[in-house]
């Protein structure tokens, strides 16, 4: 599976890693490409139709550097989409640190 998804879309790895850590933790994760990120995340226990996606994840490696206009989309969909953003970003061990992002107004 790793070798295909490898060979057909850019970061599978990296991805394959946050989703998988974040399975093992309990939680409900599905696909984000139809509103622009990686992933959903529903909260421990419930599935989607029984709770509003907790947050929604973009996966980063640390040399991947983010574009203001592209930070921005991400946060105000969240935004729009009332969760909260996460940006996961995974390092060369493989490790994985998670900073939530929002927009603040005066």
């Amino acid at each position: 599976m790793l070798a295909v998804g490898t060979r057909r879309e850019s970061g599978f790895y990296k991805k394959f890693v946050v989703f998988k850590e974040l399975r093992e933790k309990g939680f409900v994760v599905k696909t984000g490409f139809k509103f622009g990120f990686d992933f959903r995340v529903y909260p421990r226990g419930k599935r989607p139709g029984e709770a509003h996606s907790q947050w929604v994840i973009e996966v980063k490696n640390q040399e991947e550097k983010m574009k203001m206009p592209e930070l921005s989309r991400f946060v105000r969909m969240a935004q729009t989409l009332h969760t909260k953003a996460l940006l996961a970003i995974v390092d060369a061990e493989n490790e994985i640190n998670y900073y939530e992002l929002s927009r603040l107004v005066p």
